[in-house]
């Protein structure tokens, strides 16, 4: 299993990471669902609803799905796609994903405290 890891590329080094950071991510909006109201409460500061960390949690699972189609791709038609290329789409994809209003959810509110 060491010898696998170390024989790694800086390319599957990144995806790695994204794919790690990214399950952590599902990990913890999973448990938000679960402690999150369902609605506003009237005369509270705003809080995030579970609805939002359901929506966030879709975003999550169809960005893994997103980050997955060159592989799946490149195998199914036997074709290689360049380091560069691949941790270029993965730059943009975490930079949209990551910097987009929507996502910003997990660093306004949380439930927990």
């Amino acid at each position: 299993m060491l010898k696998k890891l170390k024989g790694l590329s800086f390319t599957q080094w990144v995806a790695i990471f994204i794919f790690v950071s990214m399950g952590i991510s599902m990990v913890f909006i999973t448990v938000e669902i679960f402690i999150a109201p369902v609605e506003q409460t009237p005369g509270q500061p705003k809080v995030t609803l579970r609805s939002d960390y359901i929506f966030l949690l879709f975003e999550c699972v169809l960005g893994v799905m997103i980050l997955l189609l060159p592989t799946i791709l490149s195998h199914r038609f036997k074709f290689e796609i360049p380091g560069l290329v691949y941790i270029l789409f993965l730059v943009f994809f975490v930079r949209v994903h990551l910097f987009r209003n929507g996502s910003k959810i997990l660093f306004h509110s949380s439930s927990l405290g």
